[in-house]
């Protein structure tokens, strides 16, 4: 079929087909054109001379084709090369397509080809870039200079104006008294000569203002030099979700205050944006020294000028007799540092106690700052006298308070040379004195007889209980070779006297270690556990005592006073050190009370969330303890009485159920362990 079709066909040998011949034919007959293509296909890659005459081969008219066609289809020179040629490049690209799909590996170009067209494209090229170096003319200095002098926008300019034309252009600066005035709000446009001191007059602001600096984010340069840089307050953005069993309080609130400065050409820095606003309360002035971008705490000054005026109102001498009375030196010492004080602070309260012989015996002082809090933290104190622990040593007494972060303060300071029921008397009426008449509602002293007696005609409607850790303290030395000798009796004794909540399992415990180190004969034991009403914790639950016992076991401040009581020492070096001591314990309230304000905690429960708003931290603390040991409790009824309701407690890993009371009509909740009523916060 392909043999008689080729000799019968000179035009379709030549592979020249009509359109519509071939668009009906290639249907019909898809083996024979396959056949033919690969024929062609094998017989130009066997002939590579007749494939590379085809371009050098110059087309002739079409007519004279059409009318040479059969002589040339047998010459095999021009019109055989033209004929082997045209049916190449003319199904070129249907050949390449099926070869392909025959698994045929085609090149389009042959080597020689693909060598022609990149030698094409570099002379073009080559000589396209010689036709810009002719063309191209440098510009004339007459033509610069009067470029120059036209502008931007062709217009002319003079001489000062053709001088800067061509300067970069430069950032503004300021005037220099605006850069100098350290504090002062920053403006848009402001330069410094680097980082750090732009850094420093943002604090500076900050600290006048009153919020804290942080640095934010910052690009650098490759030679590590900070081309930009944003100052942000401390509030700004929030913090990661936190997955911490206590996490951190959230300080942050996404405030937007921030500056950004960018380094300019000069190598300065200018400031390119600044915020003002913040979306948070700004820190009170007393609270400045507590701003973490300020390097160094304020030292608040001796005599807090700042504290309220309160006139002292009262004697300074009272007359009363006495054995013992504070010698010259002290004496001399004593009244130069109450000079200085009444002289810094004209609140400043002191008085003094004289014998018949005009010597002093007893003496008390309080500043003004101390006769404030107590008007706020009245509620309970404590008459310290373990200071005057023997002979050699000035008997200073204190009397002892805790504040909402339960920290001590002191009220009142006093030295005490005569403890008789008079001197006691005189100093209680003191105190009451410069505390503007009003008495605690409780207090807490040693076991002493005549301060017993002198409280109940001093202050009669004061509760007096005897404090346990005084108690404690003074075991020590009543049963000093007990201690020595028994090392399993302090941690009995320390368990039996702080840790148990029942009275009855207080009887039990006693009489065990009574038993178990053989201390029955002990006199100080007996008369101690005959007055366990007046001080055992069981037997107080009732009474309101804000868990200052707690306070004073880790109480450790007051004890570095007891280094400068020593006799041979001198008093105005012990005023030194008491001052300073009581300067620490108020900085301390300032940062506690600045951390309460700054930060909240990240809790989601609603009821947690609303004690966190009225408890401070530690405080706050306390009540989630026993929140969360609401999860081990379970809670029985026992049945109703009227408008009574009452349910046992059982607590997890605790001995003794609670029973728990609710009265319908008034709606008051009691609880036998009477947490409450004795420390202020609710129980489990």
């Amino acid at each position: 079929m392909a043999t008689a079709s080729t000799s019968g066909d000179p035009t379709a040998a030549a592979g020249e087909p009509t359109p519509s011949s071939s668009a009906s034919a290639q249907p019909r007959q898809p083996a024979s054109r396959i056949s033919h293509i690969v024929r062609t296909y094998l017989d130009l890659s066997s002939n590579p001379k007749k494939r590379r005459a085809a371009p050098k081969s110059h087309p002739k008219p079409a007519a004279a084709a059409a009318g040479q066609g059969a002589p040339d289809a047998g010459d095999g020179k021009d019109g055989g090369g033209k004929a082997a040629a045209t049916p190449s490049s003319a199904a070129q690209p249907t050949t390449t397509r099926l070869l392909r799909e025959l698994g045929v590996r085609v090149s389009r170009y042959t080597h020689e080809e693909r060598r022609d067209i990149v030698l094409r494209y570099m002379q073009k090229r080559s000589g396209r870039q010689g036709v810009k170096r002719a063309t191209a003319k440098a510009p004339s200095r007459q033509a610069l200079a009067e470029r120059r002098r036209r502008g931007a926008r062709g217009q002319f300019l003079g001489k000062e104006g053709a001088k800067t034309v061509d300067k970069p252009e430069e950032d503004p600066e300021v005037p220099p008294e605006v850069i100098a005035n350290a504090g002062g709000v920053p403006i848009v446009g402001m330069v410094f000569e680097n980082e750090e001191k732009a850094y420093e007059y943002y604090a500076s602001y900050a600290g006048n203002v009153g919020f804290s600096v942080r640095k934010g984010l910052w690009d650098k340069t490759v030679k590590n030099v900070a081309r930009s840089r944003v100052f942000v307050c401390s509030r700004e953005g929030f913090r990661s979700k936190n997955e911490a069993k206590r996490p951190r309080p959230e300080t942050r609130t996404g405030c937007p205050a921030r500056i950004a400065i960018k380094l300019v050409s000069n190598g300065k820095y200018r400031v390119a944006e600044f915020v003002e606003d913040h979306n948070h309360q700004l820190a009170a002035p007393f609270d400045i020294d507590m701003l973490k971008s300020e390097r160094v705490l304020t030292k608040v000054q001796p005599g807090n000028r700042n504290a309220s005026n309160i006139p002292p109102g009262c004697k300074n001498y009272i007359r009363a007799k006495s054995s013992t009375h504070m010698n010259s030196e002290d004496l001399g010492a004593l009244m130069d540092y109450f000079r200085r004080m009444k002289s810094d602070n004209p609140s400043f309260y002191y008085a003094i106690q004289v014998d018949e012989n005009d010597k002093a015996t007893n003496v008390f002082w309080a500043d003004a700052r101390s006769i404030v809090d107590y008007h706020y933290f009245c509620d309970v104190i404590c008459f310290d006298t373990t200071h005057r622990s023997n002979d050699c040593r000035k008997p200073l007494a204190l009397f002892l308070g805790m504040n909402h972060h339960r920290q001590t303060i002191i009220f009142g300071s006093a030295f005490l040379y005569d403890e008789t029921v008079e001197s006691f008397k005189w100093l209680l009426e003191t105190f009451k004195s410069a505390m503007c008449g009003k008495q605690p509602k409780t207090i807490l002293t040693d076991r002493s007889a005549a301060l017993k007696e002198a409280l109940s005609l001093t202050w009669p409607g004061t509760i007096h209980r005897s404090c346990v850790w005084q108690i404690y303290q003074n075991a020590f030395k009543s049963l000093e070779h007990v201690f020595n000798t028994l090392e399993e009796f302090t941690h009995d004794f320390h368990h039996c006297m702080f840790d148990i909540e029942d009275d009855q399992e207080f009887d039990e415990i006693w009489n065990v270690i009574i038993k178990k180190y053989s201390l029955k004969g002990e006199e100080w034991l007996t008369k101690l556990y005959e007055d366990r009403e007046n001080w055992a914790l069981p037997y107080n639950r009732q009474i309101f005592f804000g868990d200052i016992k707690g306070m004073l076991q880790v109480e450790t401040s007051c004890v570095g006073l007891r280094e400068f009581l020593d006799c041979e020492k001198d008093l105005s070096k012990f005023f030194m050190f008491f001052e300073s001591s009581m300067e620490k314990r108020r900085q301390e309230e300032i940062q506690a009370d600045y951390q309460a304000s700054e930060g909240a905690p990240r809790i989601s429960l609603p009821l947690l969330w609303q004690a966190a708003k009225v408890y401070t931290p530690i405080i706050f603390e306390l009540f989630r303890k026993e929140y969360e040991l609401c999860m081990d409790c379970m809670a029985y009824s026992c049945g109703e009485f009227g408008s009574l309701s009452e349910y046992m407690i059982t607590v997890k890993n605790k001995t003794k159920d609670q029973l728990v009371r609710f009265d319908s009509s008034d709606g008051t909740v009691a609880c036998t362990c009477k947490k409450f009523e004795n420390a202020g916060i609710l129980c489990c």
